[in-house]
């Protein structure tokens, strides 16, 4: 799995996805950035990637998982080409494409949504200059290779993620160990009716 970092991007939309794929196993991940550089989070995290876009092949990763981002940083991710231009290649060959809270805008702005059901936290009316997105009031949507998700849905988005990739076991694994940790009260279920 590709998962490039930003300025501004999500942090536990980032750290949760591959905190699970490093527990579970199965999904072989790298984080790339568009340069080597770090990054800084919307939260103030900073993140230092493994590698920079030009130093992968794109070829290699079976899919690509975008990261939620900052409003404040948004619009300067959607215009950007290197972004748009792996979204399409990833497209093209056929890769899962995953994006959580803003930016599935930029796999709309890709021009790779065309006649996909999809979700976000994006207000519906961000999508209208783009043809055929019909938007869905659920917290994931998994339309064929395109995984959708609102930002507090970031478990069930991973456990999408775990499915699509054919990994169906690992996704009820997660499911139960996320039941077991809200039994203990370690951290609180979250209730996605109430965001």
């Amino acid at each position: 799995m590709l998962v490039p970092v930003y300025k501004g991007f999500s942090e536990i939309e980032l750290s949760y996805p591959i905190s699970m794929f490093s527990i579970f196993g199965g999904v072989d991940f790298d984080i790339v950035g568009l340069k080597k550089e770090t990054f800084e989070g919307w939260a103030g995290v900073k993140i230092f990637p493994d590698k920079s876009l030009d130093e992968i092949d794109p070829d290699e990763y079976d899919g690509l998982m975008l990261p939620g981002i900052s409003p404040f940083s948004l619009e300067e991710f959607i215009d950007n080409q290197v972004i748009l231009s792996l979204i399409k290649k990833m497209k093209e060959k056929g890769s899962l494409l995953a994006g959580i809270c803003l930016t599935p805008l930029a796999l709309a702005h890709a021009g790779v949504l065309n006649g996909k059901t999809i979700t976000s936290d994006a207000p519906p009316e961000s999508f209208n200059e783009y043809e055929n997105i019909k938007i869905s009031s659920d917290h994931v949507v998994r339309d064929e290779n395109i995984i959708t998700a609102k930002g507090p849905a970031f478990i069930q988005f991973t456990q999408c993620i775990f499915e699509a990739l054919g990994f169906s076991e690992l996704s009820e694994r997660l499911g139960s160990f996320m039941q077991d940790v809200g039994k203990t009260r370690l951290i609180p279920a979250v209730n996605l009716d109430r965001v």
